[in-house]
C-alpha cells in the first residue's frame, strides 16, 4: 500500500538523483521515514562492510539519534551488527563516516575501552561496542528511497 504522505528527498545509488516522491526501496530493503535500510545475511570486517555499503549506493549505518535507534529496532532482528562510527586519531574521540564527531552515545556500560585494538564500532543487543575492526559481523546500510 503506498505511503498516503509521501516525502521528497533526494537520493543516489541506482537512483536517479533526482528530486522525487519517497515510494519504494530496492529488494531486500525496508523504508522506513524516507531512508532504506538493509541488514545483511553474511558477516564481513568493518571495512568491507563499508565497502559492500558503498557498492549498494549507501552507508553504513550511522545511528545519530535516538529516534532512528528506536524506529530500526523492530526491522533489524540481530543481536550484533557494525554501524558506520570509527575511533578517531585522538583516542577518546569518535566519528562518523561523514566525518561528523559523534554527539549522540548510546555506549554500553564501561565502553568504549582498550583503545589501541578495538576502533569500530558495533551495535550490541541495542548499545554500542568497540571491537577490532577485523571481527566479522552483520552490518547495515543506510539510503535515501526512491
Amino acid at each position: 500500500m503506498a505511503d498516503p504522505n509521501p516525502r521528497r528527498t533526494t537520493h543516489g545509488g541506482d537512483c536517479d538523483g533526482t528530486e522525487t516522491i519517497c515510494g519504494k526501496c530496492p529488494s531486500g530493503w525496508q523504508r522506513i521515514g524516507v531512508f532504506c535500510y538493509y541488514i545483511s545475511t553474511d558477516t564481513s570486517s568493518w571495512d568491507a562492510a563499508k565497502d559492500e555499503c558503498i557498492k549498494k549506493g549507501a552507508t553504513l549505518l550511522p545511528l545519530k539519534t535516538q529516534e532512528e535507534t528506536d524506529a530500526l529496532h523492530d526491522f533489524i532482528k540481530t543481536d550484533r551488527y557494525w554501524i558506520g562510527m570509527r575511533r578517531d586519531k585522538e583516542p577518546e574521540k569518535w566519528k562518523w563516516l561523514d566525518g561528523e564527531m559523534m554527539s549522540y552515545s548510546k555506549w554500553k556500560s564501561g565502553e568504549p575501552n582498550n583503545p589501541t585494538t578495538e576502533e569500530c564500532a558495533e551495535s550490541y543487543y541495542g548499545e554500542w561496542n568497540d571491537v577490532t575492526c577485523s571481527r566479522t559481523l552483520k552490518y547495515a546500510c543506510k539510503r535515501g528511497c526512491c
